[in-house]
């Protein structure tokens, strides 16, 4: 088949991952593929220079769009539109795969032409919704009522969990029919091998063994769960007798803001600011932890859940997006209300106290069952979808 797949940006992002993973796979199983992103430069990376991925070595062709940027412009938007459209009469795709919001509208209105004369089937991955309770209303109502007039030119909608398309349904975007779950895949085994690295990985970050290590892994953003992931050290920094340190991976705006908070607040070894690190590496920071802690409130379902199970971690998190789809509250991590930071903090001191549960929990990370997790199934499942199709 010759498909096409197009999302806004390519930082490091759980998007960008499953995009890259997927077109990686479909073009291994010997599918004509095409990549379009917006540009992708600044402090949040450019997820094929982290991979090390340029031109001559591209498994897949990649074409950047100038004009598909993430802020709202009409004349860029309108100049996406055309030579998304144009692209597509010329190269006449079986499938066009859109990502993300913006690339999602624009594309799918581009892809409109070639979708109503039999070229291309036109499919959509949802990886988080665009609206939510902490929103206005009137955005709300503007990104609903687009992403409704976006369903009907759409022959296939793919969620990465159930609870998105629960939720899109219920907004009314389409019918339950329109929509299928596809879960976002990654190479378990890197994650799998690294449960046995953990003091190794210690030495190398200067760890002592009596320290209790806590992660996260986000964009530094508002509603991402940087500012609370913070709170919980600072408070078991107060409250607990042994070394407690936060490892804080990935950047954007709130960095500084982050960093010299810390520096008030805690001591100087208190939390750790990685910046962005490159994909291969995550594995081995998250060995490094005692618990993985996801404090967003807004999520499809975060690739860091999957991860930290993966690589035999129990894991906290915000009853956000599909969060309950992975996490078995009590048996492989624990559910706290959305933004309910003295719950969050409550249940680190918990773990922290009783030992057996922490081990408890942490037994039933390394034995859940991710096989729908993996590159493999993800790269079959779409495959499959497009030939359905």
């Amino acid at each position: 088949m010759k498909i096409c797949h197009i999302i806004t940006r390519f930082i490091l992002g759980g998007a960008q991952e499953n995009t890259l993973t997927s077109i990686i796979g479909l073009a291994e199983r010997g599918h004509d593929v095409t990549l379009i992103t917006g540009p992708s430069r600044g402090r949040e990376g450019n997820l094929l220079e982290q991979k090390s991925l340029i031109n001559s070595n591209l498994p897949f062709k990649f074409i950047e769009n100038r004009y598909l940027v993430r802020p709202i412009n009409p004349l860029f938007d309108y100049l996406a539109y055309k030579s998304l459209a144009a692209h597509f009469e010329h190269e006449k795709y079986d499938i066009i795969h859109t990502h993300s919001s913006k690339a999602g509208i624009i594309g799918r209105m581009a892809a409109s032409n070639v979708r109503a004369q039999k070229i291309s089937k036109v499919v959509h991955t949802i990886h988080g919704l665009a609206f939510d309770k902490y929103q206005s209303f009137l955005k709300n109502r503007i990104y609903i009522a687009a992403e409704k007039f976006c369903a009907k030119k759409s022959d296939k909608i793919v969620s990465v969990c159930d609870t998105m398309s629960e939720q899109a349904v219920k907004a009314g975007i389409a019918l339950p029919e329109l929509f299928t779950t596809i879960y976002s895949g990654f190479d378990l085994d890197k994650f799998i091998a690294a449960r046995d690295k953990k003091e190794e990985i210690r030495k190398k970050l200067a760890v002592p063994g009596n320290t209790v290590v806590l992660l996260a892994i986000g964009r530094l953003f508002n509603m991402k769960g940087a500012e609370d992931f913070l709170t919980v050290i600072e408070n078991l920094s107060e409250s607990y007798d042994s070394p407690v340190k936060g490892i804080m991976i990935g950047d954007g705006p709130l960095r500084h803001f982050l960093e010299n908070r810390a520096k008030e607040n805690l001591s100087k070894n208190g939390v750790m600011f990685t910046g962005l690190l490159p994909p291969d590496e995550i594995p081995e920071w998250i060995a490094s932890a005692d618990i993985v802690i996801h404090a967003s409130l807004r999520e499809g379902l975060a690739r860091i859940l999957v991860q930290g199970l993966a690589a035999g971690k129990p894991v906290i998190s915000y009853d956000i997006g599909g969060a309950k789809e992975v996490i078995a509250d009590g048996e492989n991590g624990l559910i706290v209300k959305p933004g309910d930071v003295k719950s969050l903090t409550d249940k680190v001191k918990q773990l922290l106290a009783n030992k057996e549960q922490l081990l408890s929990l942490t037994e039933g990370a390394m034995e859940t069952d991710l096989t729908n997790f993996s590159s493999d199934v993800m790269v079959e499942k779409l495959e499959k979808l497009y030939k359905e199709i």
